[in-house]
């Protein structure tokens, strides 16, 4: 295990969950990580966990005995109807812009072993999106009014890395960490901003490796060659892996001080 001083928290955000094999590698790999690195709190993206759609409390639970401590999600968060009427009793944070009238708890709350509190949101950008949500920058401003000195995390899910940018920018100073999700494929671009928030476009996916954002190659090829819509087929077999990122939080200053990427293959073969 890393070494780490008295006021650290140690974070890992896993990257958007990718149906079985997505499954299979936070099974495999998760507990190895926590020990390596003194992971304190475990966070990840469920909005593929079950079919590549949302998530089924089943797999919920699954994922929870696995060692994840809470989720954040996206547009697909109500595609499994096992968890709708579910959300607001489980640790699940819904995206914080979409209608007050929908279900779910719009933040989580997650203690460490010594009661350090971290809040986790979920944000839906808007460019190329879902036209149905709230303007994910007024959404997070008066969230921030709500919530003042709060130790917060955001998991921004959009499509354009332009918009990403751009909330890091909006946020730096303000909140922890500007996470990307949503694309699939991980960036290089992981940066601790000068007013000590992390931020990343985007973690990443866990999943299938030899697949299209975790779909069938072949599927995905024939849109593209063919012109093509055979309905998706997530990839069940092959190598998989499991993208995230560690940060590293100074609790006394309420800033993040480090964040570095996991990328690892769990197993299969290329």
């Amino acid at each position: 295990m890393t070494k780490k001083d008295k006021n650290e928290v140690k974070v890992l955000f896993i990257g958007d969950i990718v149906s079985y094999l997505g499954r299979k590698a936070i099974r495999e790999c998760l507990p190895k990580l926590k020990e390596k690195y003194g992971i304190d709190i475990v966070v990840a993206n469920c909005e593929n966990v079950t079919g590549g759609r949302g998530i089924s409390l089943n797999h919920y639970w699954d994922l929870v005995n696995y060692g994840i401590d809470a989720f954040t999600s996206g547009e697909h968060i109500y595609r499994n109807p096992s968890v709708i009427d579910k959300l607001d009793n489980l640790d699940i944070a819904v995206p914080l812009n979409l209608y007050p009238s929908l279900p779910g708890k719009r933040f989580v709350s997650v203690k460490d072993s010594n009661g350090r509190e971290l809040i986790f949101v979920s944000l839906l950008g808007k460019v190329f999106m879902d036209p149905y949500v709230y303007n994910p920058f007024f959404s997070i401003k008066n969230f921030l009014e709500e919530h003042p000195k709060s130790a917060i995390i955001v998991d921004f899910h959009a499509e354009a890395t332009s918009e990403k940018k751009a909330m890091s920018y909006f946020l730096q100073g303000k909140v922890l960490g500007v996470l990307g999700t949503h694309t699939h494929i991980p960036t290089s671009d992981d940066q601790i901003l000068p007013k000590g928030t992390a931020y990343i476009t985007d973690v990443g996916m866990t999943g299938s490796i030899n697949s299209v954002i975790g779909v069938k190659k072949d599927i995905i090829l024939k849109r593209f060659i063919e012109g093509k819509k055979d309905r998706f087929i997530w990839e069940k077999s092959g190598a998989y892996g499991l993208n995230a990122v560690i940060i590293s939080i100074d609790t006394n200053k309420q800033m993040a001080k480090n964040i570095c990427r996991v990328n690892i293959m769990c197993g299969g073969k290329e």
